[in-house]
């Protein structure tokens, strides 16, 4: 049996971006005992982390065969079969997921983008909100859940995801985006002002420029819309 020190080393190999060391490393852990499941799914994704992607679905799935009711081994095989662009067994795998484990926040947040990608709107937006609320410091969900609410027409309530993304991180992209949700509902003059902001922030931002040219306009500030368009 492998020693938790050998798996620490291994492990911090992997999130070092060292895929050489840690395959080496996650290997000689698995050679040592060929029924070590979570040898087998950490040497799976590092071997997808390498782009050998059919390789690393042989190792996952052998390791979920190990461990069939591993909700993160289950997460992991679906992002690597996201990769290989077999999404519905990716969604399938993360449905399952969340199912063993329905406090898995990752495996929802990860399905939701799924789902997303799939056109399936409502199925994402119920994914997204589970993940944001069971993790309410976790800025990915706050802004994955705006930018759904703000495409299907949720405006208000985008405002609100985003409002809680800014909390969690000052990201110009979300003021741009929590501005343009604050236009939906009626208040420009609290998108001109966060529009401001995401170009203090960042002043090539250009979305931001037309943005707050287009509600300068609006506003019958021509001149100040033409400076920003030229911007």
């Amino acid at each position: 049996m492998s020693s938790s020190r050998d798996e620490a080393a291994a492990l911090a190999l992997l999130q070092s971006g060292s895929l050489l060391e840690a395959e080496a490393a996650w290997r000689a852990i698995a050679r040592a005992n060929p029924n070590d499941a979570r040898a087998l799914n950490f040497l799976g994704c590092t071997v997808a982390a390498s782009g050998r992607l059919d390789e690393a679905l042989t190792l996952l799935d052998r390791s979920i065969r190990l461990a069939p009711r591993n909700a993160s081994f289950l997460n992991n095989r679906a992002r690597v079969l996201q990769d290989a662009g077999r999404i519905e067994d990716a969604v399938a795998d993360l449905r399952r997921a969340v199912s063993l484990d329905p406090g898995f926040a990752a495996a929802h947040l990860n399905l939701g983008t799924l789902l997303r990608g799939l056109g399936r709107g409502e199925e994402a937006l119920r994914a997204f909100g589970k993940a944001a609320a069971l993790e309410p410091n976790s800025f990915a969900a706050h802004a994955a859940l705006g930018r759904l609410q703000y495409d299907t027409g949720h405006f208000a309530a985008a405002s609100e995801s985003f409002g809680r993304a800014l909390r969690l991180r000052d990201d110009p992209e979300i003021l741009n985006n929590l501005a343009l949700a604050l236009k939906a509902v009626g208040q420009g003059e609290a998108a001109i002002a966060c529009l401001r902001q995401a170009l203090a922030r960042r002043p090539g931002l250009v979305d931001a420029m037309v943005n707050l040219g287009n509600l300068l306009k609006d506003r019958g500030d021509v001149e100040g819309a033409m400076r920003e368009y030229r911007r």
